[in-house]
């Protein structure tokens, strides 16, 4: 259990903790990522649940060779 306010931060080689972009053009994306989806927590409220993760994806679709910028959020800076 976490604390309110905490968060937690897995490695990408966790299953379901990282997703393919090779094929994803150059640009600024938006990660979305949405905390109990499922409303199986009881919370006082739910509309601060989403948080949107801006990435910047640099380099040519297919290519092996990308690389990845992102902000920093908090404590964490994983750019």
């Amino acid at each position: 259990m976490l604390d309110a306010g905490s968060g937690d931060t897995y490695a990408q080689f966790r299953q379901g903790q990282s997703f393919n972009v090779r094929d994803l053009e150059p640009g600024v994306y938006y990660i979305e990522v949405t905390a109990n989806p499922e409303h199986r927590l009881h919370e006082s409220r739910a509309g601060n649940n989403t948080a949107y993760r801006w990435v910047r994806i640099k380099g040519k679709a297919g290519s092996e060779t990308r690389s990845i910028q992102t902000r920093p959020v908090g404590l964490i800076d994983i750019g």
